[in-house]
């Protein structure tokens, strides 16, 4: 249901491909990959397909990309999941990635004739997990 709702609030037509994509990315605790998308969803959507989804909800505002060493990581747009903008933690070892919310982040203001488009918060270094 709430994939629906925020596939209508996009204006972007309901397909069962797109509900099976967007459900999976909701289900997800953490950003997800294309590589991650392929594994848990290619026996039932191809490549392009996936691939189409994927760059739709990015330019739909559904998703955004953070940028990573790996070819990028794919999570719901802040205005989707009402979250305010937060720190990612790339770790260096397992290459896994953290939403850390509890970290209070600026706002950032630009000189004049300067345009913001968007703004990515990325920390690298070692996870717990791996700190052991």
């Amino acid at each position: 249901m709430l994939s629906e709702q925020i596939l209508i609030k996009a204006k972007v037509p309901i397909t069962a491909q797109r509900l099976l994509v967007l459900d999976f990315v909701l289900s997800s605790r953490k950003p997800v990959s294309k590589k991650d998308l392929i594994t848990h969803l290619g026996s039932h959507l191809d490549r392009v397909t996936l691939y189409r989804i994927v760059n739709k909800f990015v330019e739909s505002g559904i998703l955004y990309k953070l940028s990573n060493d790996m070819g990028g990581l794919y999570a719901l747009s802040p205005s989707e999941n009402c979250l305010r903008p937060h720190l990612h933690f790339l770790c260096d070892e397992c290459h896994q990635t953290y939403c850390v919310k509890d970290v209070e982040l600026n706002e950032v203001s630009l000189p004049n004739g300067f345009t913001l488009n968007s703004i990515e918060f990325i920390a690298h270094g070692i996870c717990p997990s791996c700190n052991q």
